[in-house]
């Protein structure tokens, strides 16, 4: 992608959701970031824990209890968020 395209901040426009959640996790609004947009998600640690195009869903139900930072890039920009997994 494009730097400035992808440096644009979608996250007032799009929100993910539950959150809390015990793993499976959506977004709202995914249209504002283009097609096919990309989804990863890091640890506190800042490890990667997930990786992959956004479907109907993201699915961190293997993940522990904890809180996680997850980026949405598509080709009008990215958003990232915070969120907690709880089982």
């Amino acid at each position: 992608f494009p730097n400035n395209v992808a440096s644009i901040d979608l996250s007032q426009q799009s929100n993910i959701y539950p959150n809390p959640s015990q793993g499976l996790i959506r977004l709202s609004h995914v249209d504002v970031f283009g097609r096919n947009p990309d989804v990863v998600v890091y640890d506190m640690q800042g490890k990667l824990v997930y990786s992959s195009l956004y479907t109907q869903e993201i699915n961190l139900t293997y993940l522990p209890n904890g809180f996680y930072s997850i980026r949405v890039r598509g080709e009008s920009g990215q958003a990232t968020y915070k969120i907690q997994i709880l089982h």
